[in-house]
């Protein structure tokens, strides 16, 4: 009898301090950008849970889109994203109040096969190859190999970024290759003598494939999308990254945003070859 009564206060004193101790733990959903949730987040998340070990994190990429479409159902708590929300969707919200926290910059890389000669393009020159009006990459000086422009599902904010700012507007042409996401433009490039693609600087690093230095139509020297490139503005493809929420961020969620945007947080990110959104 004494043996029972000792394991059931064995019991109940486990689940009061099971109960105790858990019941402050807090989950942060989010969802969005490959490039976030891969390169940036871990470095942040890490540090943030060394001060806050009971908060955890639910992350899925997926792309802007998809980080928007679970944000407008509220089944996530913020958003990664590579671009802000349209106007179509913020008529959607209805009663919301979206609140978006430009957190990083980051340079867009334009991409080749490694044995590919041409080692400089202009926006104009982008642009002539994914509208399909140049053929081949003998126009750039390379050699006489049909170019094979590989482009993103529509529903990632890269691909609507590419066309408004690096294209002007100008749409894709029908002899864009659509792929699932940035790995797999790469290793398609890899495997194509003609191949190019385009993706967030982080998905070239390590990668076989050769980075080609960009110009503005009007400038004689193109550069490299380095982060002092991209800061001081000769490199001419750079854009925002930002969390959204629908409301304005409190409690656990803002504390997180506000160690992202500390000094502590903005080194993070610049150890990850990025740079500061104050310097924007």
């Amino acid at each position: 009898m004494l043996n029972n009564r000792i394991l059931f206060l064995s019991l109940l004193l486990s689940f009061y301090f099971s109960t105790l101790f858990g019941q402050d733990r807090t989950i942060i959903t989010m969802k969005g950008s490959d490039m976030l949730k891969d390169d940036v987040m871990p470095a942040l998340i890490e540090a943030y849970k060394k001060k806050n070990p009971n908060v955890e994190f639910e992350i899925k990429g997926g792309g802007t889109a998809a980080g928007l479409s679970a944000l407008l159902r509220r089944t996530v708590d913020v958003c990664l994203a590579t671009r802000p929300l349209r106007e179509s969707e913020i008529k959607h919200l209805h009663d919301a109040v979206p609140t978006e926290i430009p957190i990083l910059i980051a340079c867009m890389s334009i991409f080749v096969n490694k044995d590919n000669p041409v080692n400089e393009l202009s926006l104009d020159d982008i642009t002539r190859i994914y509208s399909g009006e140049a053929k081949s990459w003998k126009e750039f000086g390379g050699k006489d190999v049909p170019i094979v422009a590989y482009t993103l599902d529509p529903t990632y904010g890269t691909y609507t970024y590419f066309i408004e700012e690096v294209m002007g507007g100008v749409p894709f042409g029908p002899q864009a290759i659509v792929l699932k996401n940035s790995y797999q433009m790469i290793d398609s490039t890899i495997k194509y003598p003609g191949g190019i693609g385009f993706g967030t600087e982080f998905y070239t690093r390590g990668k076989n494939v050769k980075t080609v230095k960009v110009r503005r139509p009007n400038e004689y020297k193109a550069y490299l999308p380095t982060p002092m490139n991209g800061l001081t503005g000769k490199y001419p493809i750079t854009r925002k990254f930002r969390f959204i929420t629908l409301e304005r961020p409190t409690g656990v969620i803002k504390d997180f945003i506000d160690f992202t945007l500390s000094p502590e947080g903005q080194k993070i990110i610049e150890e990850q070859k990025y740079f500061k959104v104050e310097f924007e």
